[in-house]
Parts: C-alpha cells; sequence; structure tokens
C-alpha cells in the first residue's frame, strides 16, 4: 500500500468524516479571498499567514513520507498476522489430537486409583522457565493497582508448587504469541506433566486463549480496511468488545490529539478532551508505565481522578486499560466475567499489533483538520469582507461560531473609553448597550491576554464578575482581544446613558447570541490561563474589542483547533469591525438626540420657511441674537475636534462680520471639552481671551455633539438688565445648535437634488453618448475621449496589470500619448490596489508622487485623476491642467459604461486582454514547485489546477532552456501553452492532463540523458509530447476507418488520427509559438523530430517499432543521428503509457478513463451499426496491455540504459497488485 496524492476519507464523504471527528471540526465552505491590507498589523497578520502555510506544507510533506514507511510497516505486519495465523492453525490440530488422546484416557482412568506425575520435577521445571524469561527481559505485567499489598494483586513468583489453576493463569501458549524465541515446548512438557483428569481442562482452556490471539489478528486485518476512515475507532472498539468478551458501552478509547497533546474520547453524554499523564489519574498512570493493568477497586487507587477516571467510569467498575504506544489508551470496564491473567497478556499482544494503525489513523486525521482549518479561514474572511455592519455582521458570526467551533454562546465586546459597549440584536433591532470597565473583559484589556477556563467562575477566574460575566458562569469558556493600531473614541454621555443596562443584578447579555440548550457539563476546576498576545500582534497598541465563546456543544472545553480558529476570527475582526462602528453609528441614538428633536419640532411651524433658504444660518443666527438679546454672536462646526474648526457666521449686533471676538485657542479647548458655560464674568474662566480691545460682561456657550457634525454656539455680552443670559439657555442653545445641524443639512439636500438634477443631465448626455457608440467599430476610446473633455483634462490612458511581468501595460490611451510599460511597484502604481474611488493629485510636480515614472505616459501632468475600473486590474488615468469640481459625479456616471464596453468591445477586439486574465493566474516567477515535485515518477496532473499545469509546463521549458531554444520569452511561450489547453477536447482520457502527464514523463528522461540531445532536439521532443493529440475526440483511428470519416481520405488509412494530430500541431506552432522571423522556423531537426515522434505514438504501431529496434539494439550507437531519433521515438511511446509506470493508485484511475472512453466509443459505433469488439474486463484488460505493450517497450530502454530499471520495478509492481485487484 502506499500513500495517495491527495489526502482525503477512504470511506464516507466529506462533512460525515468531520462530524465523526468531534464537534470542533470545521466544515468546508467556497469562496475566493478578498480581505486585503488596511494597516501595518493587517500586513502583519499576512505575512505571518503567509509563514504558517509555508510551514503547513513542510509539515504536510514531512507527514506524507512518514505516512508511507507507516503503510509498509502496517503491509509487513500483515505477514505476521499470516504467520500468526498458521501458528494458531498448527496448534488447534495438536490440541485437537491431545483431546482425542484425553478422551481415551478418561475412558480407563479409575476414580479411585489416581496416576499423579512428580508434582515436584514439573514445578521445578516450570519455575525454570519462569526465571529464563524473567532474565531475558520479557513478560513482566503487573496485575491490580500499584499497591504491592493490594490483596487482588497477582504474584506469579510464588515459592509452592503451583495448582492447575495457577498453571492455567500463566496462559503458556500465549507466550510464542508475545516472544519471538519462545515456541510451545513449554506448554507441550507442561501438558505431558498433568495428570488424566486435568489434561481435559488445561486443553480446553488453552484452545480458548488461542482464540482469543485468532480474533486479535482478525481485528487487524478488519481495522486496517477502515485506518483512514472516519469508522475506524467504531470499527477497533466493536472488535475489541468481541475480544474481551466486553458490551460495547463498556470500551473507552481515548485517542491523541497532537495538536493540544491530550486524549479525546466520547462518554454517552459528552465528548470530553482530557490530558494524560503520569500521576494525574488512573489512566494516565497507565499510559506512562506502557504496559496492560487490571485494576479491581478504581476507588483505592493512590492516583484515582475524580475529575478524569469517574466521568468514564461512574460506576467504578473493575477494569483493564491497556496503551497502544502514546497513540490511544483503551479501557475495558468488567461486565460478564472478572478479568484474568491472559487478558493482560492478550491487551499486551493486540496493543503492539495494531500501533501502526492507530499511528497512521491519527496523522491522517490531523492532516485533514490542518487542510479543513486553513480552508475554512480562508472562506471566514472572504464572508466576513462583506459584513460592514453590525447587524451582518453579529448573525453571521453567530452561525459561523456555533458551526465551527461549537459555541452555544457569544459575546462581542467593544472597547469605549471609559467602558464596554455592545450591540444586542432584539426583534431584529439593533440596540446599544454600556457596561462599566470590570470582570475578565477588562482583564484581557488591561493584560493584552486571552483566558480559557473548562468551568468559568469565581475558582477557577479570580477576576470573574458577575455584572458582566454571569452569562458563561460554570460552562467551558474562551475569551481572546482583538487588536488595532488605532484605537476609537466615543462620547463619554453615552456610556453613562446606557450604563443601567448593565446593572440589572443578572448578568444580562450583551451582543447576545445564544444558540440550543445549555448542555449538562463535568465539574472540572481549570486554571485561569492568561498568554501573551501572539507575536502577530506584537505591534498592535490597542486592543478596540474581545471576543467571547461559551458553552462548547457536547464537549467539556475549547480544544487547541477551536482557539486557533477563533484568534484568527479576532485578527480580522480587527479590519472589519472599525467599519461597522462607523456603519452603525447612525443607528445609535441618545435621549438627548430625541429631545433635540422634539424641540425642532415645536419651532419648525414658524421658522421652517427659512431652512430653504439660501442664507438659512444667517436668518437663524440673528433670530437666536433677539431672542437672547446679545452684543455678539458665532456659529462654529467641525466634524472632527483634532482638526479645523470652521465659523459658520458672526453677528455683532445683528449685523454679519468678518471679526471674531475669541481666541481660536480658547475657542479649540472649549471645543474638546463641549460642555455648556454660563457665567456673568468670563474673565475667571482657564483660557478665555478676546481679540484685540473688545471688552467682555457676560458668557454662554452650547454644544450639539450628537451627529457626525459637531456645532457650537458662543455669545458674549447681554444687553438684558441685569447682564446676564437666563439659565434656560443652557439647554435651549445644544437644541438651537441641533436645528441648526439640520437647516445645514436640508441645504445641503437642497445642493445635492440641484446636483442630481446635473447629474440626471450628464447621465442622459452619457446614455446619448454611449447609443451613439453601440454600432461603432471602437466605441471604447471615443466614450473614453468625451469623459476627457467633460473633466476638461487633456489627455488619458488605461493601463492594465500584466502579473506574469509584474507591471501595467498602457492598452488604450489619448492620440498624443505614447504606448508604454510601468513597474507595478512603481511609487504610484503600488498604491493602485488601495484605490476604491477617483483619486485627484492637484498638483503633480508638488506631491509625493512626482518622481513615478508615470510622467513619462503624457506629454505633460499638472493635475492627474487615477480611476479604478477593475479593481487589480484596469485603471484609468486622466491628466490636464484645470480639472472639473464634480469629477466625482462624472465618473460616477461614466464608470458602468467603460466597463461594459471595455467588457463587450476591448475584449472582443483585443485577444491578449482575454489572454492576460489567464495568464494572470499563472505565477511562474514565484512557483512553489520544486524539482522533486517534477521529476517524480508519482506526478499526476490531475491533482493540479490548469494555471498550475502551465506553471509545471513553464518550469520544464525554464529547466530544458527550450525559451530560449524557441527563441521567444515566457509571456508568449504561456499564451501558447493556454492555445494548447483551447485545443485538447474535454474527453476522459486523451485531454489536457495526459498531454501534461507525457511532458512530464518526457523530462524525467531528458534530464538524465542531457548528454543525449542538442537543445532542438529536446525541444522538439516536448513539443511533440505536449501536441500529440490534439483536437482528440475520444475516438481511435480503427472507428474513423470504420465510419467512413473524412480524415481517412484525407490522412490514409495508417495513423490516421496521428497525422490529424501532426497537422493541426503544425498550426498551432506557427500561429503561436513559432513565427516565420525566427530561425527555428527553418530548422528542419526540429521539423523532422516533431514529425515522426508524433507519428509514432500510434499505439498500433508498437510491435512493429519493437521488431525494428531489436534488429540493432546490439550495435546502438549515440553517435548516430537514426539511433537518436529511434530512441526518441521510444522515450516518447513509453512516455504516452505513462500511467502504467506511476503509482498503482494513479494507474488505476487511468486506465478506468481510458475504458469509459472506450465504451463511449462504442456506443457511439452501436448507435451507427458500426461492428465492435467486446472489451475485456478492466483487470484483463490492463493485464494484457502491460505484457504485450508496456513491459516490451521498458525492456527496449533498459537494455540500453539500465539505470532505467527502477521504471520496470514499478511496472513490475503494478502487474503484481493487477493480478490482486478485485474489483
Amino acid at each position: 500500500m502506499k500513500p495517495q496524492p491527495i489526502i482525503k476519507p477512504t470511506n464516507g464523504d466529506r462533512s460525515s468524516f468531520l462530524s465523526s471527528l468531534g464537534p470542533s471540526i470545521i466544515q468546508p465552505i467556497k469562496g475566493k479571498r478578498k480581505i486585503l491590507p488596511q494597516n501595518d498589523f493587517s500586513i502583519d497578520s499576512i505575512r505571518q499567514s503567509s509563514k504558517s502555510n509555508q510551514q503547513f506544507n513542510e509539515t504536510l510533506e514531512k507527514l506524507l513520507h512518514e505516512r508511507e514507511s507507516l503503510l509498509e510497516r502496517i503491509d509487513s505486519l500483515e505477514g505476521e498476522v499470516i504467520r500468526n495465523q498458521d501458528l494458531i492453525a498448527n496448534t488447534r490440530q495438536q490440541l485437537s489430537l491431545i483431546n482425542l488422546s484425553n478422551q481415551s484416557e478418561i475412558q480407563n482412568y479409575s476414580e479411585n486409583q489416581s496416576e499423579e506425575i512428580e508434582d515436584g520435577n514439573f514445578y521445578q521445571e516450570i519455575m525454570h522457565n519462569d526465571r529464563e524469561e524473567h532474565n531475558n527481559g520479557q513478560l513482566n505485567i503487573d496485575i491490580g493497582g500499584s499497591n504491592e499489598n493490594n490483596e487482588n494483586n497477582y504474584s506469579l513468583n510464588a515459592t509452592e508448587p503451583l495448582s492447575i489453576d495457577q498453571i492455567i493463569e500463566k496462559a503458556l501458549i500465549l507466550q510464542p504469541f508475545l516472544h519471538d524465541d519462545v515456541n510451545l515446548d513449554s506448554f507441550f512438557d507442561t501438558f505431558n506433566s498433568l495428570q488424566t483428569s486435568e489434561k481435559i481442562e488445561f486443553t480446553d482452556v488453552s484452545i480458548n486463549q488461542l482464540q482469543k490471539i485468532a480474533l486479535c489478528n482478525d481485528s487487524f486485518i478488519k481495522c486496517k480496511e477502515y485506518v483512514e476512515s472516519p469508522q475506524f475507532v467504531e470499527v477497533f472498539q466493536s472488535r475489541t468488545q468481541n475480544i474481551f468478551r466486553a458490551y460495547l458501552d463498556d470500551i473507552s478509547i481515548f485517542l491523541y490529539d497532537p495538536k493540544s497533546k491530550e486524549y479525546s474520547c466520547t462518554t454517552k453524554t459528552l465528548f470530553m478532551q482530557v490530558p494524560l499523564t503520569q500521576g494525574n489519574s488512573i489512566l494516565g498512570d497507565i499510559l506512562a508505565q506502557q504496559k496492560p493493568e487490571i485494576v479491581t477497586n478504581p476507588l483505592q487507587h493512590p492516583s484515582y481522578s475524580s475529575r478524569i477516571d469517574k466521568p468514564f467510569n461512574p460506576q467504578s467498575q473493575p477494569f483493564l486499560a491497556f496503551p497502544i504506544d502514546t497513540y490511544a489508551l483503551v479501557m475495558v470496564r468488567m461486565n460478564k466475567e472478572p478479568f484474568k491473567y491472559e487478558d493482560v497478556l492478550v491487551a499486551q499482544f493486540y496493543s503492539k499489533l495494531v500501533v501502526p494503525l492507530f499511528n497512521v489513523h491519527i496523522q491522517h486525521i490531523n492532516l485533514f483538520r490542518q487542510v479543513e482549518f486553513r480552508r475554512i479561514i480562508h472562506n471566514f474572511e472572504v464572508d466576513l469582507s462583506e459584513k460592514n455592519t453590525f447587524e451582518s455582521l453579529l448573525t453571521y458570526l453567530l452561525a459561523s461560531l456555533s458551526d465551527y467551533v461549537g459555541a452555544n454562546d457569544a459575546n462581542l465586546y467593544i472597547v469605549n473609553k471609559d467602558s464596554f459597549f455592545t450591540y444586542e440584536i432584539e426583534a431584529d433591532q439593533i440596540v446599544k448597550k454600556d457596561y462599566q470597565k470590570s470582570g475578565i473583559i477588562e482583564s484581557i484589556v488591561n493584560n493584552k491576554c486571552e483566558v480559557e477556563v473548562e468551568k468559568l467562575n469565581k475558582d477557577t477566574c479570580p477576576s470573574y464578575n458577575e455584572s458582566i460575566d454571569n452569562w458563561a458562569f460554570d460552562k467551558s469558556y474562551f475569551a481572546h482581544p482583538i487588536f488595532s493600531n488605532s484605537v476609537f473614541g466615543f462620547s463619554d454621555k453615552s456610556s453613562e446613558k446606557n450604563q443601567d443596562s448593565s446593572e440589572n443584578g443578572n448578568g444580562s447579555r450583551s451582543t447576545k447570541m445564544r444558540k440550543g440548550k445549555a448542555k449538562s457539563s463535568l465539574s472540572i476546576k481549570q486554571q485561569e490561563t492568561e498568554t501573551n498576545v501572539s507575536k502577530n500582534n506584537e505591534n498592535a497598541k490597542h486592543v478596540i474589542g474581545v471576543l467571547c465563546v461559551s458553552d462548547k456543544s457536547e464537549c467539556n472545553k475549547f480544544n487547541k483547533w477551536d482557539i486557533d480558529l477563533i484568534r484568527t476570527i479576532c485578527n480580522t475582526l480587527s479590519l472589519v469591525i472599525p467599519e461597522c462602528i462607523k456603519n452603525d453609528s447612525a443607528l445609535v441614538e441618545s435621549s438627548d438626540k430625541a429631545a433635540a428633536k422634539q424641540f425642532t419640532q415645536t419651532i419648525k411651524s414658524f421658522i421652517f420657511k427659512t431652512m430653504e433658504e439660501p442664507n438659512s444660518i444667517e436668518i437663524i443666527a440673528k433670530a437666536i441674537q433677539s431672542s437672547i438679546n446679545c452684543e455678539w454672536l458665532s456659529i462654529y462646526t467641525t466634524h472632527d475636534i483634532s482638526s479645523e474648526i470652521t465659523k459658520l457666521i458672526t453677528l455683532h449686533n445683528d449685523t454679519v462680520v468678518d471679526t471674531n471676538f475669541l481666541d481660536p485657542s480658547f475657542i479649540r479647548m472649549t471645543f474638546s471639552k463641549h460642555e455648556a458655560i454660563n457665567t456673568p464674568d468670563p474673565q475667571q474662566l482657564d483660557g478665555f481671551k478676546t481679540i484685540g480691545d473688545i471688552t467682555s460682561h457676560a458668557f454662554l456657550c452650547g454644544f450639539n455633539f450628537e451627529n457626525s457634525e459637531k456645532m457650537g454656539i458662543f455669545v458674549m455680552n447681554s444687553k438684558s438688565g441685569d447682564s446676564k443670559f437666563p439659565e434656560a439657555f443652557n439647554t435651549i442653545l445644544p437644541a438651537i445648535a441641533g436645528f441648526i445641524i439640520i437647516s445645514k443639512f436640508i441645504r445641503n439636500q437642497n445642493q445635492t437634488i440641484s446636483d442630481g438634477k446635473s447629474a440626471t443631465m450628464t447621465m442622459s448626455n452619457a446614455f446619448n453618448i454611449c447609443n451613439s457608440l453601440l454600432n461603432d467599430p471602437d466605441p471604447l476610446p471615443k466614450l473614453l475621449d468625451v469623459l476627457k473633455e467633460l473633466l476638461s483634462l487633456e489627455y488619458y490612458s488605461v493601463l492594465r496589470i500584466n502579473k506574469l511581468k509584474s507591471e501595467f501595460d498602457s492598452v488604450i490611451r489619448s492620440e498624443e500619448c505614447p504606448k508604454g510599460h510601468i513597474s507595478s511597484e512603481d511609487i504610484l502604481t503600488s498604491h493602485f490596489g488601495d484605490l476604491k474611488n477617483p483619486m485627484l493629485i492637484n498638483d503633480f510636480s508638488l506631491s509625493d508622487y512626482c518622481n513615478s515614472a508615470i510622467i513619462d505616459f503624457f506629454p505633460s501632468i499638472k493635475q492627474l485623476l487615477i480611476c479604478p475600473i477593475i479593481e487589480n486590474e484596469l485603471y484609468g488615468l486622466f491628466a490636464g491642467k484645470n480639472i472639473v469640481s464634480n469629477y466625482a459625479l462624472l465618473y460616477k456616471y461614466f464608470y458602468s459604461l467603460i466597463r461594459i464596453f471595455y467588457k463587450t468591445s476591448l475584449l472582443d477586439s483585443e485577444v491578449k486582454i482575454v489572454e492576460s486574465a489567464e495568464l494572470n493566474k499563472i505565477d511562474f516567477y514565484n512557483s512553489k514547485f520544486t524539482s522533486d515535485d517534477i521529476d517524480s515518477l508519482s506526478f499526476d496532473s490531475q491533482f493540479f489546477n490548469n494555471s498550475q499545469k502551465e506553471e509545471i509546463l513553464l518550469k520544464i521549458f525554464d529547466k530544458l532552456s527550450i525559451v530560449d531554444t524557441l527563441e521567444t520569452n515566457v509571456e508568449q511561450l504561456a499564451i501558447f501553452l493556454l492555445k494548447v489547453r483551447q485545443s485538447y477536447n474535454d474527453v476522459p482520457y486523451h485531454n489536457y492532463s495526459h498531454a501534461v502527464d507525457v511532458v512530464q514523463f518526457l523530462y524525467f528522461f531528458l534530464i538524465k540523458l542531457s548528454d543525449v540531445f542538442s537543445p532542438v532536439q529536446q525541444a522538439s521532443i516536448i513539443i511533440a509530447g505536449l501536441l500529440h493529440d490534439v483536437f482528440h475526440e475520444g475516438l481511435d483511428s480503427e472507428f474513423l476507418k470504420k465510419s467512413y470519416s473524412p480524415f481517412v481520405y484525407s490522412y490514409g488509412e495508417v495513423s490516421t488520427l496521428e497525422h490529424h494530430h501532426l497537422s493541426s500541431s503544425i498550426s498551432i506552432l506557427q500561429d503561436h509559438l513559432i513565427f516565420d522571423q525566427s530561425d527555428i522556423y527553418y530548422n528542419q531537426i526540429f521539423w523532422d523530430y516533431l514529425t515522426k515522434l508524433i507519428l509514432a505514438t500510434d499505439i498500433t504501431q508498437t510491435s512493429k517499432f519493437i521488431m525494428v529496434f531489436h534488429t540493432f539494439e546490439n550495435d546502438f550507437n549515440l553517435e548516430n543521428e537514426n539511433h537518436k531519433l529511434i530512441l526518441a521515438k521510444l522515450l516518447i511511446q513509453i512516455a504516452n503509457i505513462s500511467t502504467c509506470f506511476r503509482p498503482f493508485e494513479i494507474s488505476q484511475k487511468y486506465v478506468e478513463a481510458l475504458l469509459q472512453e472506450i465504451n463511449t466509443q462504442n456506443e457511439e459505433a452501436k448507435s451507427r451499426e458500426i461492428p465492435i469488439t467486446d472489451i475485456k474486463p478492466i483487470k484483463e484488460f490492463e493485464i494484457s496491455f502491460i505484457d504485450e505493450v508496456a513491459k516490451p517497450l521498458i525492456q527496449c530502454l533498459i537494455k540500453i540504459f539500465p539505470d532505467f530499471s527502477v521504471i520496470e520495478d514499478k511496472l513490475n509492481s503494478n502487474r503484481e497488485s493487477w493480478d490482486n485487484y478485485q474489483p
């Protein structure tokens, strides 16, 4: 048995296999990665992920090698099982003869006259054998607990003569199966020394003991069939039940998890994962001692653990436990009969027998988990990238955490300035709730740590606080911080107004995500685990949130796979949460804002008309000044108090003035505090200062910070009699500020409507232009010309990424602009991937991009507009001097039209752009394929996708320097390979994958025969292998002849199909690779080899070729060009049937595909009433082909190059596998 090239379950589908591995296994989904780096932290995460993937690939390769060795070991153990079965059969035969003899003796036996043997001599012989076994370091197994005075322990070193029961207990017949140097002599000597009445009892017991060994062998054979199946443990458990006379429910199997270094086992109610180490439990002791043990009284055992031992043996039954190396531990509870010493010996034999099976099974599970883990991480990032609101995020997060890690409950806390806040989903509505900083969440934020406990409470986690952590009380729990390089500030008032929601006395839920009913769990106390953040987050300065999961479904705790997944989820959430906060901020409404809206409703009846006036702010400001009766009034606004604060208007005695009456530093300081002030003596205020000689005697200010736009109203010098401002204005002023914001919003909306009308006209014009260009043979350049004119710019150039060369090409441009290329690493183009909207560079010469090579694309640049058309692929650049102000609106309306014309016009007229889309999938320069991957006999092209196949072919062409030989370049060669792929039909066998397999096998030959063929000959050999079956329709030459195909009249009846392939190959080469400007176009050797090699692939001519080869094989001369051509023909014929020489699993797959193709041809023949020849069964078909075609061909090659005998060895191995094949 050899390792499969693809790791997958051998029985059952993928989902059933995942579910069998426990609640933590991740279900596969599909998708493409969309999340892009947004800051330094995300880049570090991606780099770490790349490093992790590289380590995973190295680990995977190592494990595959180990797996192959283990499977070979299992094969050798099969031989040992067969030898054991022979020994059992022979022993049974001898015991049968003994039974017949015993029965004869009993008939003559007299009850009054017992014929006794000399017990003393017999006893001495037994003791002598015991001492020899002990001195040779053989079997030495204790029974019972470790207490030496345990009355239930058995002693095998008695000093008195042994009774028949003691002799039977020694199980002498089992010794040959435990020790290679022990035979049955001791057993038969003991038998002969027994009295007649004892012989039958001794024989019957021995036969039963022998039967257990037979059951062990049967179990090994059966379990081997399921070693890579999810049913393996279940099958092993069932077989073990028969061996030890136990009920199925009384057998527990603890399977080792390499990731957590713990053991998992399923009880009747729970899937548990526990550590098994010496001293922590009875099971841990047995595993550490690596020998079977019978425990008769578990409660009195010194290592008994109520946490570990009790859940798996709640009735404290006597049990037998035996380790299977460190891979597993088997526990058999006594139910039917008491355990005997023979059970210990059988367990020892059984354990050693199945060790390699458990090793392979655990590695298979671990490999599969790693593959699925990375698959789910990839797809989680894809789905999460589209969640930009908490409503979509929380719903998706709930389902993901439930499905992927089995969490019945989860919380997402967002870190505010002085509190935590969450969004709870209630009746499909998002409700914000605040909690005081406390409990485990505060500990995580302060220490930048994660917390993992098996049961959450005050004892297991000292930082536990009921008010915030009670939702997860006494349940499995894991929490991990979410890091970011930036911190988000929130209003303190918001947290104060929502504080009451957290003080409900029963730990009310936050971001509540509950699924299912809490399962019963074990009372296991686990210390709080606080670990340092991963290296991935070392550069992150802030904790912006904490993700908590609790109550793992049907399991005692979250395992290491769950924890690693949650850590990765937290890394991804760090990119999504800030956007969710931004988009959902409008959903959180405070009571103050509601009051402001109510005030607006009260006053809008008499001043609503003013809100639509162009000078509405001036009208409202004068109404405020008149109402308050003040000398000075100013209104300021900002969207961010850390940036510029803008003055909207200043009034002095009902007149609009440009003069400021307050110092800007005082205005900024007051804005930063945004607290209402009403004082008759402003000089007492910190930092208060007026401008120039303006005097002050009363001051009032109020703010409205409830919207994204912050508004402040400043009033000075009351004109009332007492020179004071009434206290009522302390609350009215913020409300009026809110009203001004609304007025400003309405004014902006009016402007938007006006712009919309203008945009409608622009859009109408755009559609008219589009309609006029529909029948134009080249519409896209004209559309770009129109957009250029509307933008009031002079030039444009459209750049398309060429990933194969890591550069951008100018594919469409103004007449004045030159054609060119620019590196994707250029100071300007390197930022293209981050663009979501148009980017305007106002003065290119003074910008950070002034040294960019883009300057060579335009006659002159002052302003440069960069418009993304297709993300990461196509960008439009417009250059000129005076761009219009509504350029973003123009781009918005022309964007879709440009994309449509690009896809319907440019892609149809420029085939290379289509090809480029495929070329971009090929990563030749960063290829991960090594020489070992490409020149292996185990190569299987069906394992790779099409882009990877092209990458492999490019590697082969590069290794053999064919690119230089053909006077071409990598890009042109890649385009040629795409054309070749398109030239192969989708038939079961003679398809593109077959061509790649043939090329790889030819490469395997050529790297070992590099001095035999010239570069031109090598190039011709490889290209012949690549093209030899182009346009194959799954029909052979015989069918074409019988169906009177036009090909027969065109190419003749001999090698009809091969002549067709040759003609098509020459056409493809001359159209897409070898042009008449190159020397190779006129090279006679190249075309001569290509012609004769493609024709040599006619399998019906193989026998004639072999006869010709034998005529000169003894005089073969590599200096003879004709001999070299014969050798080349031999190589391509062997390569054409290369699947015969690959591992059996691969070979079988291709034979089945070939038979499927032949069956399809026969169906077609029947429909045309063409006579057909019945197909042999697959076994006979392939054996006949190996004997008549494959073996003679490879033997011809070995006569010239004996070093290739390894290929014949593989063929012989496959021949033997086919002999043993059972359909």
